[in-house]
């Protein structure tokens, strides 16, 4: 007996993820059908739980139901041709800029936990507090910052 397979167009009513750690949704497909605990399936190293009404594309073969795409456009940060973002609901992004540089933008803090962490040719160690890297190339908000910055590290 051949399995039929059809394509769903719609939009996550409601998302979470599991015990299992596997992010489970609600659909409802732009005909108004809704299929319930459908699994979320992303590439290798990617996992989100897109919000409420993110727009997604499923696979449904026999019984079976995974979306394999969901995107949320209402939050998509600008970008041009050929930069490559990782974003969140919130307005939190890394953009691997297609010119060669990487824009990060969080109103948080940022912790990295690592042996070490190179700014330029300055290493800093773990567990060292109020490192200050003289001539910081910085800017904010396209202005460049004259002088250092002070550094945070966390082992």
């Amino acid at each position: 007996m051949k399995s039929i397979v059809r394509i769903i167009r719609g939009r996550i009513k409601s998302a979470a993820v599991t015990a299992g750690k596997i992010v489970r949704a609600s659909v409802l497909g732009l005909t108004d059908e809704q299929v319930d605990q459908v699994e979320l399936m992303f590439g290798h190293g990617f996992s989100a739980v897109p919000p409420d009404d993110s727009e997604c594309i499923a696979v449904q073969f026999g019984h079976r139901t995974i979306v394999i795409s969901g995107a949320d456009r209402r939050i998509v940060p600008d970008m041009e041709t050929g930069d490559v973002c990782v974003h969140s609901s919130t307005g939190q992004y890394i953009i691997l800029k297609n010119s060669g540089g990487i824009d990060i933008r969080t109103e948080q803090n940022v912790t990295v936990y690592a042996a070490q962490i190179r700014l330029g040719d300055n290493t800093l160690l773990p567990n060292v507090n109020g490192v200050v890297v003289p001539s910081c190339m910085c800017s904010y908000a396209g202005a460049h910052l004259q002088g250092s910055t002070t550094v945070m590290a966390k082992g």
